[in-house]
C-alpha cells in the first residue's frame, strides 16, 4: 500500500512546488497617459487695431499742437510738457499711437535729440478726433549745460503725424520768452496718445 500511494503522494508535492514557484504572469503594459487637446474658443479674438483708410488717420494739417510747460519736481533738470493734439477738420480722424516730437532751432531746422519712445501713462491704442476734439501725449526731457558737446539747444518744438512731410509747428505755452536757444536738450522721450490729459505727464 506504501508503495502504492508514494507515487500519487510525490506528484502531488511536484504539482504544489510547481504551482507555487511559477513566475507571475507580466501585467499588461498601460497606456502611455495623452493630454487631451486643448478646445478651441468659443470668442475668436479680434486684432488690436483694423487698418484704416489713408484719409481716416490724423495728418498735420488738420492738427494743431501746442505743448505746454509743466512744473519741475523732484529732479530740477528734468522737464515735462503737455502735448494737446487738436483736431481742426471737420471730419473725424484717428491719432494711431503718438506724435513724433522734435527739437527746432531759430530757423526752423530740426536739431537731433536722442529721442525713447515709452509706453507711458499706458501703452498706445488709437483714439478717434471729431471735430474739435484734443487728444493729449506726454513728454519728457532732460536739459543740460550749453558748454557741454553732448547737450542741444533750440528755441521752438515741432510735430508730425506722418513719415513723408516735414514736421509742422508747434504752439509753445508757459516756456521762457523765445527769440533765442532758450530750450536745452540732452535726451528726449515721447509718451502715448491719450484720449483724457490724466495722468499723460504723471510718469
Amino acid at each position: 500500500m506504501r508503495h502504492r500511494h508514494a507515487p500519487a503522494a510525490l506528484f502531488a508535492t511536484v504539482l504544489a512546488v510547481t504551482a507555487c514557484g511559477a513566475p507571475p504572469k507580466p501585467a499588461p503594459a498601460s497606456a502611455p497617459f495623452l493630454s487631451p487637446a486643448p478646445s478651441p474658443s468659443a470668442t475668436p479674438v479680434k486684432p488690436a487695431f483694423t487698418q484704416l483708410d489713408y484719409d481716416d488717420y490724423c495728418r498735420n494739417h488738420g492738427v494743431t499742437a501746442t505743448v505746454t510747460l509743466q512744473g519741475i519736481r523732484d529732479d530740477p533738470a528734468v522737464r515735462r510738457g503737455l502735448v494737446t493734439l487738436t483736431n481742426a477738420t471737420d471730419r473725424d480722424c484717428t491719432i494711431v499711437e503718438r506724435a513724433s516730437i522734435v527739437l527746432t532751432d531759430a530757423d526752423g531746422e530740426v536739431v537731433r535729440v536722442p529721442r525713447d519712445y515709452v509706453d507711458q501713462p499706458r501703452p498706445a491704442a488709437p483714439v478717434t478726433l471729431e471735430p474739435g476734439t484734443s487728444a493729449f501725449q506726454g513728454i519728457k526731457w532732460t536739459t543740460c549745460d550749453r558748454s557741454e558737446e553732448s547737450c542741444r539747444v533750440g528755441s521752438g518744438l515741432r510735430f508730425n503725424l506722418e513719415s513723408v512731410v516735414p514736421p509742422s509747428p508747434a504752439e509753445l505755452e508757459g516756456f521762457p520768452p523765445g527769440g533765442g536757444d532758450a530750450i536745452t536738450m540732452a535726451s528726449l522721450q515721447l509718451g502715448t496718445t491719450q484720449p483724457t490729459p490724466r495722468g499723460v505727464v504723471a510718469w
